[in-house]
């Protein structure tokens, strides 16, 4: 007769290097220790913790999370646990469930300094087991690294006004509001953008752009009114402004990573437009051509623009001799009384009409 050996039952252990003790079976342990960055606030507000739960929670009185500066961790051992103050510690009783939980803004490290942003930090898990159980007090693998973020305040959403200057150049105007506080700002960071790509410029893709193609403007505590000429502006991809597209501008507080660690970027600006002058006429003569005292006894003829194909009209405005010295292409735009004169590929000769006000 042949002997056959059968297995009624068997243990296993899921963490490495863990031994089974005979008796015991599994390792009664917390288990998959998660640090998470769950806020801004500053403290252990901010430090998310998630484990999974022991094998025989009936066995525990409670898990006990420990943080630990990384610095410090790894002269870190089961007797140092068992040596931390509970005040030092964060208690959580089993629930027969996976724990997922957010320490407060009183919670301290294994050396009693409370958790702060911009210090690295891991946790551990201990468990302890109850009164009716002889299982010894057992501490979890450690989580993983986690440097809490404190980001900079947040700026205001600036604003731009462009303004033609000469030729094919425009004064950009740029205005913003800094914080309350510019503590932990090094300096601000003011992006160009394309219209299309200011809703997906991010944090990231601002992190991402080329040192030549932003402008960085030092933080001074007060409102701040930027001017710069079109004609020397790269946008975020390094293109020069280009006439007929519509731009906006972001802004980027970067972090000087002592005081804070996280930057932040506002939201994009209003949008402008860079157009291109269009070409000029000459030769331009004025005759007296009656003698009925009004503004139709004035003749005007001009040599049209060489390049026609981007006006929509010439306005002939009258501006008495006094006022000419002053009046400028502003001027011009503001006026409401000109003749319109439609381009037809000739030189023009137009006769005012007699309704035409001067400006």
């Amino acid at each position: 007769m042949s002997n056959v050996n059968t297995i009624t039952s068997y243990g296993y252990n899921s963490i490495s290097n863990q031994p089974i003790l005979a008796g015991e079976g599994v390792i009664n342990v917390a288990e998959n220790v998660l640090s998470i960055d769950n806020g801004n606030d500053g403290d252990g507000r901010d430090l998310r913790i998630k484990f999974n739960k022991a094998l025989f929670e009936n066995q525990l009185n409670e898990y006990r999370i420990l943080v630990i500066p990384t610095a410090n961790i790894a002269n870190f051992t089961i007797d140092s646990a068992k040596r931390v103050p509970l005040v030092n510690s964060f208690s959580i009783f089993p629930l027969n469930k996976n724990i997922d939980t957010t320490l407060n803004q009183f919670s301290k490290d294994v050396y009693g300094n409370l958790i702060k942003s911009l210090v690295s930090y891991k946790a551990f898990v201990v468990s302890y087991p109850n009164l009716t159980n002889s299982a010894d007090t057992l501490m979890s693998f450690v989580s993983n690294a986690i440097t809490l973020t404190h980001p900079n305040s947040a700026i205001s959403q600036p604003t731009v006004l462009s303004t033609f200057t000469s030729a094919n150049n425009y004064n950009i105007n740029v205005n913003f509001t800094p914080p309350a506080s510019e503590t932990g700002i090094l300096h601000y960071r003011l992006y160009f953008l394309e219209y299309t790509d200011s809703v997906r410029f991010n944090l990231d893709t601002a992190n991402n752009v080329a040192i030549l193609n932003y402008q960085v403007v030092i933080p001074t505590g007060l409102v701040q009114s930027l001017n710069y000429s079109s004609s020397s502006i790269l946008t975020s991809k390094g293109q020069p402004l280009g006439p007929l597209k519509k731009y906006k501008i972001k802004l980027m507080a970067y972090t000087d990573s002592i005081n804070t660690n996280f930057s932040t970027i506002s939201q994009a600006s209003n949008s402008f437009t860079v157009f291109t002058q269009v070409g000029s006429v000459n030769n331009i003569i004025v005759e007296d051509i009656a003698d009925s005292h009004a503004i139709s006894d004035i003749k005007i003829s001009f040599n049209k623009a060489v390049n026609e194909s981007n006006i929509s009209e010439y306005r002939a405005i009258v501006v008495p001799k006094a006022n000419s010295n002053s009046f400028n292409l502003d001027s011009a735009n503001l006026s409401l009384s000109y003749a319109a004169i439609f381009p037809n590929g000739q030189n023009q000769t137009l006769v005012l009409p007699s309704n035409l006000m001067d400006f």
